[in-house]
């Protein structure tokens, strides 16, 4: 009788340890070599965006953009007036606004908060540079300056520029230089009134004249005289040419100050 029971208990411990070892070895296998458990874990834990996909802009970077915009915009302006004398103080409190809000551009740590500050900063000066100098032009017309003094200078777009000269005391001379080749160029002269409210000047005594070189000679040809138009300034230090006989010429030529 003692034999079976020994012999039982024996098997069963077997059973028992052979029960061990398969749950050891599940284990295992799940944990550290099962592919499926390890790429679904992968998976789970993954959440960088899919390749070639670009990731959504954040707060940070519109702001940056706007400040940029204002930047660009700004400075144009202090471009237009920080040669003239009259301005020289209000270009230059402009500048050091810009000076600041471009510090913060160009730092990677600024936040959004800040970055639209600035941006906000940046306009508000723009605004307060152009009401300045609105003031400044005013009160030199009432001092008797010419007041297209303030816009005197030259202006390019493309191979075109115009150049304003005061004449006088309310009018302004204007010449426009279109260069065709190395042998030919086109001028056009005129002169007319400036308007101080409106930023323009008007003309109907223009003269087209194409100017030849080829040879050691010039040779000038008067194409047409009494020509009739207008110089448009923009807020931006700007200018715009609108001529009834260079219609489709000139449309949507705007010319920049270089000076």
């Amino acid at each position: 009788m003692q034999k079976p029971i020994r012999t039982l208990i024996a098997l069963l411990a077997v059973a028992a340890i052979v029960l061990s070892f398969a749950a050891c070895g599940k284990t295992a296998g799940t944990d550290a070599t099962d592919p499926t458990a390890t790429a679904e874990s992968v998976s789970a834990s993954d959440t960088s965006a899919p390749a070639g996909t670009t990731a959504a802009a954040t707060p940070a970077d519109a702001a940056r953009a706007a400040l940029s915009e204002a930047i660009a915009g700004a400075r144009a302006y202090y471009d237009s007036i920080k040669n003239d004398e009259a301005f020289a103080q209000i270009a230059d409190d402009l500048d050091t606004r810009l000076q600041r809000a471009e510090a913060l551009l160009a730092s990677s740590s600024t936040t959004a908060d800040a970055l639209t500050t600035a941006a906000s900063d940046v306009a508000a000066a723009l605004s307060a540079a152009k009401e300045q100098a609105d003031a400044a032009g005013n009160s030199a017309a009432e001092d008797g300056q010419n007041p297209v003094m303030n816009y005197v200078g030259d202006y390019e777009c493309d191979r075109c520029s115009i150049t304003i000269e005061a004449d006088g005391d309310t009018d302004a001379k204007i010449t426009v230089h279109w260069g065709s080749s190395a042998t030919e160029a086109t001028v056009w002269t005129m002169s007319g009134r400036f308007d101080p409210d409106t930023k323009r000047i008007n003309y109907s005594d223009s003269t087209k004249t194409v100017m030849n070189f080829e040879g050691e000679e010039e040779k000038d040809t008067v194409v047409y005289e009494n020509g009739v138009g207008r110089i448009q300034f923009l807020d931006d230090g700007k200018l715009e040419w609108q001529d009834e006989q260079e219609i489709d010429t000139v449309r949507g030529m705007v010319f920049e100050s270089i000076g």
